[in-house]
């Protein structure tokens, strides 16, 4: 796992076991909200656009899950790149 993903996702673990520290810091209490908070606005926002295509398509065959996972990797891989390109 890559060092700062470490550190996102298991700072507060780490410090739990160690007996360090006495909770959750405010930066990532912080963390934690937004992960939530964008979590479920993009999913109610990918089975919102995934409905619409479909009811738009009017086919039997998933025209939205397909159109929804391919939008979500072509946005992943410019992401990817950008960061690899600006790192």
């Amino acid at each position: 796992m890559p060092q700062g993903a470490q550190e996102f996702f298991l700072a507060y673990g780490s410090r739990a076991r160690n007996g360090a520290g006495n909770g959750v810091r405010s930066g990532e209490r912080v963390r934690i909200i937004f992960l939530l908070v964008f979590g479920a606005t993009g999913t109610l926002a990918r089975y919102g656009l995934d409905g619409w295509i479909q009811y738009r398509v009017g086919s039997v065959f998933p025209a939205g899950t397909l159109t929804i996972n391919l939008l979500g990797c072509l946005l992943l891989g410019v992401i990817g790149q950008f960061s690899l390109n600006h790192t």
